[in-house]
C-alpha cells in the first residue's frame, strides 16, 4: 500500500469533481458558442450521431468549396475509445446534407480515420480489412476503392506521393485515443515507415531502437518508449516524429521531437527538455511548437541556424493546436478547456509584437474528457477562406464553420 499515492489519487478525484461541476454551471449560464461579430458562422451536423473531422492539420473542404469531408459515428459507440465503425462522407456547406461515401472500421476520437483529400475527387483514409490495419485510396465520384495499402498512415506528404506510418496497434496500448483496432503488418515492432502512394513500395524504414541510438538516448532503453505523431515538411523530403515515455519519478510524459531527412537519412533530436507539445511547420526550415524554454512554457520557433526562439505577446501563453496560415502570416490556434470549460480560438502571429485576437469560444460539455474529449482542432481552408472546428455539442459532436476571419 502507498498512502501518499492514495492521497494524490483522492486529490485528483476531488479536482475532477470540482472541475466538472464548474463546467456544468458554465454550460447553464454561457452560450455554447460565441463568435466575434466581425465574422459569420454555421454549425454542421445532425442529431443522429457525432459529426467530426479529426486532427487539426488538414484542409477538409473539397475542391469546389461546397463540402466538408468528415466522419459520422453512431451514438451507440460514443463511449468507446475506438468506435467499431464510422461513416466517411461529405457535409454540404449550403444545406447541411450528409452524403455518405464509405464505411471505415479504423476510428478514434482524436484522428478519426485520417480521411483527407489527395486530389479533386480522390481521398485517402485508414481502415481495417479482414482484421488488418490498412489505408485506402477512394474515388468520391464513383465510390470506387482504387488501391488498398498494407499500412495505415499517420500523414501524407504535401506532394501527395508518400504515406508515412507508425504502429497503430502499439499506439492504441500506449496512448489511448490515437490508435486503431486490428493487427499491424509490422507486428509489435515500433517502426516508422514511408511508402509510395503509386504502388505501396516501401521507401524508408527505421525502428525506434535505431532512432534513440542515433540521438544518443540509449539510456532510455529500459523505459517503455513509443513513437507517435508524424508531420511532413512542406518540401516533402523531411518529416518529424516524437518518442514518448512516462517518467514515473516526475509524474509526467516525456516527449522528444526527432527530425528525419528522407534524402540524406539524417536524424536530429531538435529539443532535449522532455516537454514538447503541439507543433507544425512554418516552412521547410522552421518549426513552430509549444515547449518549455528557460523554465517558461510558450510557443517558439525552431530553425537549424538559430535554435528555439520564443514568441511572446502574439501567441497565447497556454498550449493549443497551431496551424500556420501562409496567405496572412497568421497562426490559428485553440486552447484546451479552462476550469470553467471554456475553449478559446485565437488568431496569433509568428512575429513578436503583433496583436493576438480571440475570435471565438466554445463551452465544453463535461461528458467529453480524457480519451473521449473533443478538442476544437481548428483547421484552415486557405482557398475558400474558412475555418473548421470540431465542437463538443450537447447533442453530439458538430462542426463549426467560421467565415470571414481569413480575409485580412
Amino acid at each position: 500500500k502507498n498512502p501518499i499515492g492514495q492521497i494524490k489519487m483522492n486529490i485528483n478525484k476531488l479536482k475532477t469533481i470540482v472541475r466538472v461541476g464548474l463546467q456544468k454551471v458554465t454550460a447553464i449560464f454561457l452560450p455554447e458558442i460565441r463568435v466575434s461579430q466581425k465574422f459569420t458562422y454555421d454549425l454542421l451536423g445532425h442529431e443522429d450521431g457525432h459529426y467530426f473531422i479529426g486532427y487539426y492539420d488538414k484542409d477538409p473542404v473539397d475542391h469546389s468549396g461546397r463540402y466538408v469531408l468528415c466522419h459520422k459515428v453512431p451514438f451507440k459507440y460514443e463511449n468507446m475509445i475506438e468506435p467499431r465503425s464510422a461513416e466517411i462522407g461529405l457535409l454540404s456547406l449550403s444545406d447541411n446534407r450528409f452524403h455518405q461515401l464509405v464505411t471505415t472500421k479504423a476510428m478514434n476520437w482524436q484522428l478519426g480515420s485520417r480521411a483527407q483529400w489527395l486530389s479533386k475527387n480522390i481521398i485517402i483514409y485508414n481502415d481495417i480489412v479482414k482484421g488488418e490495419q490498412c489505408s485506402i485510396k477512394f474515388n468520391t465520384s464513383t465510390k470506387e476503392k482504387l488501391f488498398i495499402y498494407k499500412r495505415s498512415f499517420w500523414d501524407i506528404s504535401p506532394d501527395k506521393k508518400f504515406g508515412a506510418s507508425l504502429n497503430f496497434s502499439r499506439i492504441k496500448v500506449m496512448r489511448p485515443g490515437y490508435g486503431y483496432n486490428g493487427n499491424n503488418t509490422d507486428g509489435d515492432k515500433d517502426v516508422l515507415t514511408v511508402f509510395s502512394l503509386d504502388n505501396d513500395k516501401l521507401i524508408y524504414e527505421i525502428g525506434l531502437d535505431e532512432i534513440i541510438k542515433t540521438v544518443n538516448y540509449e539510456n532510455l532503453k529500459n523505459e517503455d518508449i513509443y513513437l507517435n505523431h508524424i508531420v511532413w515538411s512542406p518540401c516533402s523530403t523531411k518529416l518529424m516524429t516524437i518518442f514518448h515515455y512516462e517518467d514515473k519519478s516526475k509524474g509526467r510524459r516525456m516527449i522528444f521531437p526527432v527530425l528525419i531527412d528522407i534524402n540524406t537519412k539524417t536524424i536530429d533530436l531538435i529539443f532535449e527538455d522532455g516537454y514538447f507539445s503541439h507543433h507544425t511547420f512554418i516552412d521547410k526550415n522552421r518549426i513552430l511548437a509549444y515547449i518549455r524554454l528557460n523554465n517558461k512554457y510558450c510557443f517558439a520557433i525552431w530553425s537549424k541556424d538559430h535554435g528555439w526562439i520564443a514568441i511572446k505577446d502574439s501567441m497565447p501563453e497556454l498550449d493549443g493546436h497551431p496551424t500556420y496560415i501562409n496567405s496572412t502570416n497568421r497562426i490559428l490556434v485553440d486552447s484546451y478547456p479552462n476550469r470553467l470549460g471554456i475553449m478559446s480560438l485565437y488568431l496569433g502571429s509568428p512575429d513578436n509584437g503583433n496583436k493576438l485576437d480571440r475570435i471565438a469560444y466554445v463551452v465544453n460539455n463535461p461528458k467529453y474528457r480524457g480519451p473521449l474529449r473533443c478538442d476544437l482542432h481548428p483547421r484552415v481552408s486557405n482557398k475558400h477562406k474558412l475555418i473548421a472546428c470540431d465542437i463538443p455539442h450537447k447533442n453530439g459532436r458538430k462542426i463549426l464553420i467560421i467565415k470571414g476571419a481569413l480575409n485580412g
